[in-house]
């Protein structure tokens, strides 16, 4: 009854077992179990909850090992799969561990046809979505830590051509992080506006653009409303969705001196930002460097505090470089190349 846990523990501690019945007494998981009560105290809550954390000042190597069973069950999933990891300062601890059963094909003669095509699957827009949760949650924007937590957050409000962290801004470093980590994606601005209580009001959100050409909303500034919304046809239908949930309440569209109406409408994204092309934006965060020294250290705190993986299983096509998944890099929200003009690129990997 218990052998899905015994495989589970099993290649932890391997180290200290001794599975070949060719050399010596065997000695296997139930005999560690049996003889070691930290162990056996471990595995008890292993059974009774899901949850694993082998303690490095404990066992060294069955932490390494477990840290690196995690790791594949986000990633490659080739040895184990996990429903969560959560990593608090040096402890890791995973939540519903399995091992993944070796499979031998039925038949070894067939060889597999390599497409000569770039083929991206249709998948479900739930598996989707679940990804792209992943990814927003993994790129901690939407965290009050980030936003505006103890010690300040990286939020500063516009209104003028100075540099600030806004909405933009947030939509920006949102995009720049999700998109590279999802393979044969696209993004660009959306820039939704409202008259709401007598006053004109404006927002920037991140649209992402699936390889089958469907559309997502994403905003990680407002929690609101759901910050991730899709999938839709087009970009009309996607901002149309997005002005419902980021200006409930408000009616009336916005017109311009001539009282045509003025169009939610998306742009281009690009190194420059939205200044340039929005005459109300002003230069991108990232311009300055006393906000990118603001950003370095609210992403080093925030990141040692609340990297949280969810149940999100990845496809192989949405994050080819995987191993990135545990770091926090400021070059992750920066666009690429860099323009000297903005001053040095600050190193900031916590």
């Amino acid at each position: 009854m218990l052998a899905p846990e015994h495989e589970v523990f099993t290649p932890i501690y391997s180290h200290r077992l001794n599975l070949d019945l060719s050399s010596g007494e065997h000695y296997g998981i139930t005999d560690l179990l049996r003889d070691d009560p930290e162990v056996q105290s471990e595995f008890r809550v292993f059974v009774l909850t899901g949850e694993l954390a082998p303690q490095p000042e404990v066992d060294i190597e069955a932490y390494l090992k477990h840290y690196a069973l995690a790791i594949d069950g986000l990633t490659a999933q080739s040895r184990c799969t996990v429903d969560h990891v959560q990593c608090i300062g040096s402890l890791i601890t995973s939540d519903g561990m399995k091992v993944v059963p070796l499979l031998v094909p039925d038949s070894l003669a067939e060889a597999p046809t390599e497409s000569t095509e770039s083929e991206v699957p249709d998948m479900a827009p739930g598996k989707v979505r679940c990804v792209l949760e992943f990814l927003l949650r993994r790129s901690l924007l939407g965290s009050q830590c980030m936003r505006d937590g103890e010690n300040g957050g990286i939020y500063r409000r516009g209104g003028s051509a100075e540099p600030d962290f806004d909405c933009d801004d947030f939509a920006d470093a949102v995009l720049r992080f999700m998109l590279r980590r999802l393979t044969g994606w696209s993004g660009k601005y959306g820039l939704i506006l409202a008259y709401c209580g007598g006053d004109v009001r404006g927002h920037a959100i991140g649209i992402l653009i699936d390889p089958n050409g469907k559309y997502w909303w994403v905003d990680p500034l407002r929690s609101k409303h759901p910050p991730l919304r899709g999938p839709f046809d087009n970009a009309d239908a996607a901002l149309a969705d997005a002005h419902r949930f980021c200006f409930e309440g408000c009616s009336g569209r916005v017109v311009d001196s001539d009282g045509n109406p003025v169009h939610d409408r998306v742009r281009e994204l690009a190194p420059e930002g939205l200044f340039g092309v929005e005459p109300t934006e002003g230069k991108p965060w990232y311009t300055n460097p006393d906000l990118r020294q603001t950003f370095c250290a609210r992403l080093a705190f925030c990141c040692e505090r609340h990297v949280g993986f969810g149940n999100c299983v990845w496809p192989a096509w949405a994050l080819p470089l995987r191993q990135d998944v545990l770091g926090c890099d400021i070059a992750d929200y920066l666009p690429i190349p860099w323009n000297p003009e903005w001053g040095k690129l600050l190193p900031c990997n916590p």
